[in-house]
């Protein structure tokens, strides 16, 4: 699969470069690079201080991945206060 990724890509570049020109291929691959950039940052934890075993351990709880912060919501209805987790 990754090969077949690599020759899609390698296969494409230069009828980019044919098509739109020098500039425009290099400044698409900038932006496919940034948008990557961002993922990365918003996405993908921090585990330099993390052992492997911690790592496996939290892929396999599925704790490694973003996951949106919880929000508590309070309520109250005829007197009674309810608080609930999103």
């Amino acid at each position: 699969m990754v090969l077949m990724r690599l020759l899609f890509v390698v296969q494409g570049f230069e009828p980019a470069l044919e098509v739109f020109g020098q500039q425009a291929t290099y400044f698409g691959l900038a932006v496919v690079c940034g948008i990557a950039l961002v993922f990365v940052i918003l996405f993908v934890p921090e585990t330099i201080k993390l052992s492997p075993e911690q790592i496996r351990t939290m892929v396999v709880q599925g704790r490694l991945y973003y996951k949106a912060p919880k929000v508590e919501r309070t309520t109250e209805a005829n007197g009674v206060r309810e608080t609930s987790r999103l």
